[in-house]
């Protein structure tokens, strides 16, 4: 197929395409170092951004007052009205009543997000994509867990776990440190096929982990918690390839991914 429209590329790292238009462009970026290179800067942008950027909004308490504030200002308008009799009062009256009772509501219980949540997200996927576009995807390279983990001990704040699973196809290809939420994190590095699969794990800093498969830009993420230690494996590979590595690091015992 000839190169895709810059709209495309945007829309297929966005996840947006259908499965069909999905696998051509797959097929296309596989013969063509153009659009391959064109989709790697996409990719990093879509990442820095989310490290980046900060999301604000109303807290609930604001949210009820501007809703307080457009009906004070509907009220003139509204006592200006020709008076409703019988029925048609009643009914308009508790129609009104309910629509107020109802945004009132919303503005109150309406869920905020946690920003420190979704920075933390923003944070994992930007550290993944760097790792994939600098040279420094790995600081100890061995498959060795017995040398990878002792490297951790000495340069990172935590030494979690590390496994050779090559027996399952999740093969250890080293390790390194990268920073997230602040703290020096161990990173252990797997892949699945052509796929790279960077874990991290850092002290537990009370940020809320993402629940569930966590997906930002075409990557996804899986994040648990055990022994004080916050976990996040993190990848273009699918999200059930993600949990069924996660299911093999688990020691006998560990709290199961979050849900």
């Amino acid at each position: 197929m000839p190169c895709p429209e810059p709209t495309l590329l945007n829309a297929y790292v966005d996840g947006e395409l259908d499965a069909e238009s999905a696998l051509r462009i797959e097929g296309h970026l596989a013969s063509c170092g153009t659009c391959a290179a064109s989709l790697r800067e996409l990719a990093a942008e879509r990442a820095q951004i989310a490290a980046e950027a900060t999301y604000h909004r109303l807290a609930p308490e604001r949210r009820a007052e501007m809703v307080s504030h457009f009906w004070r200002a509907a009220e003139p308008s509204r006592r200006a009205r020709p008076a409703r009799t019988g029925a048609r009062q009643f009914w308009f009256g508790a129609a009104s009543g309910a629509l107020l009772t109802a945004l009132a509501a919303l503005a109150l219980t309406y869920p905020t997000p946690d920003t420190r949540s979704e920075a933390l997200v923003g944070d994992l996927i930007g550290a993944h994509v760097r790792s994939l576009l600098s040279e420094r995807l790995i600081d100890v390279a061995s498959s060795d867990r017995h040398t990878v983990k002792p490297w951790f001990a000495e340069h990172a704040d935590v030494s979690p776990p590390v496994a050779d699973l090559a027996d399952h196809n999740y093969p250890l290809v080293g390790g390194r440190v990268d920073y997230v939420d602040g703290r020096r994190a161990a990173v252990s590095v797997y892949r699945r096929g052509a796929h790279v699969i960077n874990v991290f794990a850092w002290p537990d800093s009370g940020v809320r982990l993402p629940r569930g498969i966590a997906s930002r830009s075409g990557y996804n993420l899986v994040c648990w918690q055990a022994s004080a230690i916050d976990f996040c494996a993190a990848s273009d590979a699918a999200g059930e390839e993600l949990l069924g590595l996660t299911r093999l690091l688990e020691p006998a015992g560990r709290q199961a991914p979050v849900e």
